[in-house]
């Protein structure tokens, strides 16, 4: 999408857009990267400081982390702004452009920064990590389970330059969100704190990552049930590859292409397995299914 489109989907998917990730939730993940951020540069470009707990998190561990430079930058109805931390300071400035992080005009800021830490907005993830490819970024970020599947991603899936992160492997992860706040989704739960503040359940999230930290792609997957054609009927459209509907009834002696729901990635062990293509739309028995990830035992 051309900058220059930019607003016109602003109004439809701020809505949904407005999710604020927990404190605990950014600290869970981050621990596994301690040494990774010495000396480094983190810049948070999809986040107001005011209301940022991406920068609530590196500001109280600025030190601890030895980092060099804390910057982030955002977008509001009043344009954006930009917040530089070092020294102990704040260096807050309004800018002359607005502080989406699409804006060509944070290019540069981009290419100086060491890593990209930040929720960046669902419906703009597309963008948002082919920005960073784009750029040869870093980056440790927030966003839905599917985003694996999409052309830009799955090739870096696949080659083990993009992995999930440590922290979240399933279920649903809790987000703040604002009090007017509205969502139709059938799988999001509302919960309103003590204090007033409003909080939504939302499924299928993972940390998205560049950066590798302990045991990363190396899960100690347990299969215990071995192969049979019945139950692991080839696909219609993919005779060459055979399916298996969950992770933990792939079979432990079949050496020929599997394949498998998305969720694998969770447990993937990159010494066992080899991730070799995406199926789109696969069909068993003349039915369609949902895509599937298709990978081999080394």
């Amino acid at each position: 999408m051309e900058y220059t489109n930019v607003r016109l989907n602003i109004a439809k998917t701020a809505k949904v857009d407005f999710f604020f990730t927990k404190y605990e939730t950014i600290e869970k993940e981050l621990v596994n990267y301690t040494d990774f951020f010495s000396g480094k540069t983190v810049y948070c470009n999809c986040d107001d400081p005011a209301t940022s707990n991406f920068y609530k998190y590196f500001k109280n561990n600025f030190d601890s982390l030895g980092l060099t430079r804390l910057v982030c930058s955002w977008f509001d109805e009043k344009g954006g702004g930009l917040c530089e931390y070092y020294d102990g300071r704040e260096h807050i400035k309004k800018l002359d452009f607005d502080g989406d992080f699409r804006n060509p005009k944070l290019s540069g800021l981009i290419d100086r920064c060491d890593v990209i830490v930040t929720n960046p907005p669902f419906s703009l993830f597309r963008e948002f990590i082919k920005l960073m490819l784009r750029h040869q970024k870093k980056f440790i970020v927030l966003g839905n389970l599917n985003g694996a599947k999409y052309k830009d991603v799955f090739p870096y899936i696949k080659s083990n330059e993009i992995f999930f992160g440590k922290s979240i492997r399933n279920g649903d992860i809790e987000f703040i969100v604002p009090d007017d706040f509205s969502y139709v989704g059938g799988h999001n739960k509302f919960r309103v704190g003590s204090d007033g503040t409003k909080y939504v359940r939302v499924t299928s999230v993972r940390w998205f990552t560049n950066v590798e930290f302990e045991g990363f792609n190396k899960f100690d997957l347990k299969l215990t049930k071995t192969y049979n054609p019945e139950e692991y009927p080839p696909f219609d459209n993919h005779p060459s590859v055979v399916n298996c509907n969950k992770v933990l009834d792939i079979p432990i002696d079949y050496y020929g292409e599997i394949g498998v729901p998305i969720t694998f990635i969770d447990k993937y062990d990159s010494d066992t397995f080899e991730i070799v293509n995406m199926l789109r739309q696969p069909k068993v028995d003349g039915k369609a299914i949902y895509d599937r990830i298709v990978i081999k035992r080394k």
